[in-house]
């Protein structure tokens, strides 16, 4: 493990013994190329502008089903969508490295959280080598602290 991967690990731990929660980069929507404008239009005037707004307000079923008859967007875009902000929680994890490891098979933060490092980082390097998803691949030191980091996001999809 490099010093500095280590350091970053230490610190994590930490700050979490602490209870202090250390939160990935939330996004804007309209950043992304998601949405169209309507349904943007739509998740504005719902005051939700951002991915965290958007995973709050999309965190169980009846909630899924409620953002899908105010927005028009269909509750398996919104669960799917959903799926991504979760892993966004995690420090680190950008939207790129949260579409390969979806695309890698990881399913929630839950999942992840359960995953052996070795295997998904052999597994997202595979997935990458097909999809481009990211232009370099996450090492076995990432993968382990975003392992690590799953267990602790505050929002997790019911």
């Amino acid at each position: 493990m490099k010093t500095g991967s280590k350091w970053f690990l230490i610190v994590s731990l930490l700050l979490t013994f602490h209870g202090v929660q250390a939160l990935g980069s939330h996004y804007r929507l309209n950043a992304l190329d998601r949405f169209t404008g309507a349904q943007l239009d739509a998740l504005t005037a719902l005051d939700i502008e951002t991915t965290e707004g958007f995973l709050v307000r999309a965190l169980d079923s009846a909630a899924r089903g409620e953002l899908s008859a105010r927005t028009g967007i269909s509750e398996l875009e919104i669960l799917t969508f959903a799926r991504l902000c979760e892993l966004l929680q995690i420090e680190g994890v950008g939207p790129r490295a949260a579409s390969l490891l979806r695309a890698a098979g990881v399913a929630s933060v839950s999942d992840l959280a359960t995953r052996d490092p070795e295997e998904l980082t052999a597994r997202v390097a595979e997935v990458n080598a097909v999809e481009t998803l990211t232009g370099v691949n996450p090492t076995v030191e990432n993968i382990s602290a975003w392992i690590a980091a799953a267990a602790q996001v505050p929002h997790q999809l019911e």
